[in-house]
């Protein structure tokens, strides 16, 4: 997955998380006559609802018809906005296993893991079983990854790459695993910061901030944040957690560094490493909070990691002490 793709993958998504998010907060509202403290109050709890209550036909058909509208109106997005713009072949493979060190690997998984986790909650709302919702929201997470990796297959500057989908049905399958609770204790988030990389490939690495977090795997990490044990905090809340994450540095180009013309002549020399990285982070969905609005909001940013100091090493052997690292 290149570093473009990654970016209008990423951008596809959001676009459709938002419109199921309006969606699932405005006509709830009108079909259900409640009003939004009474909606958020049971998005909220929809985990405990879940097993307890039947599902709601209402809400089933909602969540069901905005999966439908989101995944045609992403598709064909993208199909007319997108692929367009890219020559097109007969249906190929791509192995691209070797390329930015596994970086692009990480963010289908945790893509896929965030997919996912969206989706069950979405159907977990609609108070569908709680096991049932864990595996429809992992099995339209895998059906909109593959359908994308499909398009790939037939672009020209990739291809089908069995290794996006390997990461994609891991993402799917770990976030099953905790939405049934078997890893209740256990989340896979994103961080950016800012490189020096980008001014050497503009196109590829991107040339402003938001494209960069997007685009530039230098500045990405992925990180496991593991709770800590319940039975250090009062009434289980265990907020806090231990974070390993990993990135790269030195990177310019997928299996090999390339530059803009512009240095073609002077290029900069730079190694390329892994950056593997210990810290410290919040899980805000252990957190007592009691104001539901506030509850809900911080959930949403759940899905980065905050920043703390850290501490680490490059594959080269450097120590990295890090005061501040986001």
């Amino acid at each position: 997955m290149k570093p473009q793709w990654f970016y209008h993958k990423i951008v596809s998504f959001i676009l459709t998380g938002i419109f199921f998010l309006k969606v699932s907060i405005v006509l709830p509202q009108a079909s259900d006559s409640t009003n939004l403290k009474i909606f958020l109050d049971d998005f909220d709890q929809s985990r405990g609802c879940a097993s307890a209550v039947p599902t709601n036909p209402k809400r089933f058909w909602l969540v069901t018809g905005v999966h439908a509208a989101g995944y045609g109106a992403s598709l064909y997005g993208l199909s007319t906005i997108w692929y367009a713009n890219y020559n097109q072949t007969s249906f190929h493979f791509f192995n691209d296993m070797d390329e930015w060190a596994g970086m692009d690997k990480l963010g289908h998984f945790v893509t896929s893991w965030q997919v996912s986790n969206f989706s069950y909650k979405l159907f977990a709302w609609a108070h569908m079983r709680n096991d049932r919702a864990a595996l429809v929201g992992s099995s339209v997470a895998a059906l909109y990854q593959s359908t994308l990796e499909f398009f790939d297959g037939f672009s020209d500057g990739w291809g089908f790459s069995w290794g996006d989908v390997g990461a994609n049905f891991l993402g799917c399958t770990f976030a099953y695993f905790r939405n049934t609770g078997r890893l209740k204790n256990v989340q896979y988030k994103y961080s950016f910061h800012a490189t020096t990389y980008p001014q050497y490939r503009q196109e590829l690495l991107g040339k402003t901030v938001p494209e960069q977090m997007l685009k530039d795997y230098n500045g990405q990490t992925y990180w496991i944040s593991l709770n800590a044990p319940a039975k250090w905090f009062t009434e289980g809340h265990n907020w806090l957690c231990f974070s390993f994450g990993y990135s790269i540095d030195g990177f310019t180009g997928a299996d090999k560094n390339q530059f803009d013309e512009k240095y073609a002549l002077n290029p900069p020399s730079f190694e390329r490493v892994g950056e593997l990285f210990f810290s410290f982070d919040i899980d805000f969905e252990k957190m007592d909070i009691q104001n539901k609005f506030l509850r809900t909001v911080l959930k949403v940013f759940n899905v980065v990691k905050l920043p703390f100091p850290a501490i680490g090493f490059a594959t080269n052997g450097r120590l990295l002490l890090k005061p501040f690292y986001f």
